[in-house]
């Protein structure tokens, strides 16, 4: 429960004055705790980002509950969930999305976190694909799953760095 009222006043923090002016201190007050047993939860400013993005109701949280459950699911009809999922979270959350996607262009820490979590959600993916094409021999999709996973995140970072800047 207190995880979660902190995870809601860092996602409120960051929304409102991004991660760079967002400080811990505020954060806490939002939560209602001191700073130090802030740190006590999360142990650093990165790692409370960290858990706004990941949470279940944040994109990162739902594709990875999304893949998690896919099943013998088509990975057609996984990827077209993940792409609505996407499509719904930036209309949603489009106010934190701007802030962090746009501190990623001169923020390392946020720049790698965006790497890690694209990473993490296009990984799970391609293990899904690769088990999708051990299941039908005859696929002739674009290439080893692992050729997919490099081309999406790079796309990725690309779109992000070159809209963004």
């Amino acid at each position: 429960m207190r995880r979660e009222q902190i995870v809601e006043a860092a996602q409120a923090a960051f929304a409102e004055h991004g991660y760079a002016g967002a400080s811990t201190k505020d954060i806490a007050r939002r939560s209602g705790l001191t700073e130090g047993l802030l740190y006590h939860y999360y142990p650093s400013k990165a790692a409370l980002l960290r858990a706004v993005v990941t949470r279940k109701s944040s994109f990162v949280g739902d594709a990875l509950v999304t893949l998690d459950r896919s099943g013998a699911r088509p990975v057609a009809a996984v990827i077209l969930e993940l792409g609505l999922g996407l499509s719904r979270q930036l209309r949603s959350e489009k106010a934190l999305v701007g802030v962090l996607i746009g501190e990623a262009q001169t923020n390392l820490e946020l720049y790698e976190l965006h790497g890690a979590m694209t990473d993490e959600v296009v990984g799970r993916l391609a293990v899904r694909r690769r088990g999708a094409q051990r299941e039908q021999p005859d696929d002739h999709s674009s290439g080893p799953p692992e050729r997919s996973r490099a081309r999406i995140v790079a796309g990725s970072h690309g779109v992000c760095r070159t809209r963004w800047r």
